[in-house]
């Protein structure tokens, strides 16, 4: 019989606690508990590189620098960085269940700020970390920004706006203080995951990673290494990334991140992107790569162009950036039909592919129906939804009677199909939801996800995204520990037991 595995979908920054957002602190080692203590066998979570103003994870100031928010305050006090008196007096929230990202920008570098004061600077591991070149771009970028009052980098005074050895120069001898600051605060963070992670493995709990395909137009990578993207003398944009129409949204999208170079980085051997990839895999056990299709082909809009439509396809390298990437420890994340071209490249690479039941149980597409919960296959990573979606409570309430009645007779049709038991006069919005949960596990998905908002039975104001609008709700979400009982934990139990799911097997690193 198959080893399956399930895990659950939540970013640290949705993890409770008392400083305004999720940390690699308590909670973070109390969830792991949970997921042991249900029988999941993972965590995935979104990409934990350095976000923007959007606060997205997928767009990120750095490709490689990491997320300072999530340092946690409570292991600098027993470090003896921080102390109780540096935390009196400040607010790091209003509402627990929300993000304040506001709040959280103008504290944490305050308090990191204090921190590196009594920290060691003659510290070994420190010194030998600073010749990490992984860091080196981001350390400058971001005295860069500081200096320049945080604005983007294409804001910048004249004499920083354009990367050059002299500006490195300038920036390491007469801003020495700050450059190590910004290599502390990702030292300080890898300390704190790298002890997060090995409690996860001492639990039997994987950690699955996603690295983002596209980065910030402001970014430490584009300031950095310009070469590698698509752009014009000015280091302007010619063309943006998006995605053409389709039934989600029929004026297209228009993300609005750079377009690579692929020419360029051919000539380089992909060197910068594998070291994206090395970089995540060293920091997760499993990883999935963002917008996978992009490698084959990205829709790219035109700068200026009015429309969404007026875009057009520009291709990449394909299956010859990953003819030498061996490790099978990586998910090919696209959600979604692609074009039977793509598909074939991804089949070529042989990693496992994401799938999301959403599309065919609350979609009357026929080309959806591939995505049955009866029809996954084993090399999936499988969803009901993931963080671009609406919970799965918040979907089945925004349902009409005619829409509900055409779900349940999927759910039950599909319950038929894979041995689950439905009661149909029982068919309340709660039995739904756990019956749709039961699909999932119930395939033969190799992986199944779900997460923390359907783990919560929570609705739609629970939702972490939603894409292609800039919102200030957008990425806020946070449970509360209360939120977990001893029901729940009882309940996944049960389920990843009875659907050969669950968390016994040791595995070695």
């Amino acid at each position: 019989m198959q080893n399956k595995e399930s895990g659950v979908l939540l970013h640290i920054s949705s993890l409770p606690g008392k400083y305004g957002i999720g940390t690699l602190g308590e909670s973070a080692y109390k969830f792991i508990d949970f997921l042991a203590s249900a029988g999941f066998s993972y965590w995935e979570i979104l990409p934990l590189t350095e976000t923007s103003y959007s606060n997205s994870p997928y767009q990120t100031l750095s490709a490689f620098g990491l997320n300072h928010y999530f340092i946690d305050y409570d292991l600098l006090i027993k470090d003896g960085l921080l102390n109780s008196r540096d935390l009196q007096g400040i607010t790091f929230f209003k509402d627990a269940r929300k993000v304040d990202y506001k709040k959280v920008f103008d504290n944490s570098n305050k308090l990191l700020s204090k921190a590196y004061k009594r920290f060691n600077k003659n510290n070994y591991d420190f010194i030998r970390f600073k010749n990490n070149d992984l860091y080196k771009k981001y350390a400058i970028y971001m005295t860069l920004k500081e200096k320049n009052n945080f604005k983007a980098w294409y804001d910048f005074k004249l004499e920083d706006r354009y990367y050059s050895k002299e500006v490195e120069e300038d920036v390491i001898n007469n801003y020495n203080d700050r450059y190590n600051y910004y290599y502390f605060i990702q030292f300080i963070f890898l300390k704190q995951w790298n002890n997060l992670h090995e409690y996860a493995k001492s639990k039997n709990i994987k950690i699955i990673g996603e690295i983002s395909h596209f980065l910030d137009f402001d970014s430490a990578s584009l300031y950095g290494y310009s070469e590698i993207f698509n752009l014009n003398k000015y280091n302007l944009m010619n063309v943006v990334a998006g995605f053409p129409p389709d039934e989600f949204s029929k004026t297209g999208q228009r993300w609005g991140e750079p377009l690579y170079d692929w020419a360029y980085m051919k000539n380089t051997h992909y060197k910068w992107r594998k070291s994206r990839i090395n970089q995540a895999l060293e920091l997760f056990d499993m990883v999935k790569i963002n917008h996978f299709s992009g490698f084959y082909q990205v829709y790219g809009i035109p700068y200026r162009a009015k429309s969404n439509k007026e875009g057009s396809f520009y291709y990449g390298p394909g299956m010859e950036l990953f003819e030498d990437i061996n490790d099978k420890n990586i998910f090919a994340s696209d959600l979604g039909v692609y074009s039977k071209d793509v598909e074939k490249f991804v089949k070529e690479t042989g990693y496992p592919t994401l799938k999301t039941i959403l599309l065919p149980i609350f979609k009357n597409k026929k080309i959806y129906e591939r995505f049955y919960p009866s029809n996954l296959k084993e090399d999936s990573l499988a969803y009901i939804g993931n963080h671009d979606n609406n919970s799965l409570r918040g979907r089945i309430e925004s349902l009409n009677e005619e829409e509900k009645l055409e779900v349940i007779s999927k759910v039950k049709n599909e319950c038929s199909l894979l041995n689950v038991e439905f009661i149909e006069k029982e068919a309340s919005n709660s039995y739904l939801h756990l019956k749709i949960i039961e699909l999932l596990l119930s395939s033969k998905a190799k992986y199944t996800t779900i997460t923390m908002q359907d783990i919560l039975n929570q609705g739609s104001v629970s939702r972490m995204n939603i894409p292609g609008i800039f919102s200030n709700d957008n990425w806020t979400y946070r449970f509360l520990n209360s939120d977990i009982s001893p029901k729940i934990i009882e309940k996944f139990y049960n389920l990843n037991k009875k659907y050969n799911r669950i968390n016994t097997k040791n595995f070695d690193f």
